[in-house]
């Protein structure tokens, strides 16, 4: 039995670890797009997968908010207004989705 190897020979029990120290614990296979299996880390795993980030946030709490003021008629669906900005309206949308947030 090899001490350093590959994921692949890692996850079959042929090495001990890999070069960067996983060792089978670590190691989790997957099947990727194409049906092919690949070996990944958990880090690996987690790192496709940000939730909650405050881009997100933001963009679903500006899609709330113009859907918002567009029922209470402070705006058109027609019209384009940047959040914030000089406008009134502008400020409006800001206002709310902070509040959202």
């Amino acid at each position: 039995m090899e001490y350093y190897g590959s994921k692949t020979q890692v996850y079959n029990g042929n090495a001990k670890i890999t070069k960067g120290g996983l060792t089978k614990k670590d190691i989790v296979k997957v099947k990727d797009s194409s049906g092919n299996v690949r070996y990944k880390s958990k880090l690996q795993q987690k790192s496709g997968k940000k939730k909650n980030t405050f881009r997100e946030k933001w963009a679903k709490a500006v899609k709330k908010a113009r859907s918002q003021l567009i029922k209470e008629g402070v705006f058109t669906k027609k019209d384009f207004i940047p959040v914030g900005g000089k406008t009134k309206e502008g400020k409006a949308l800001y206002s709310r989705v902070k509040s959202l947030i």
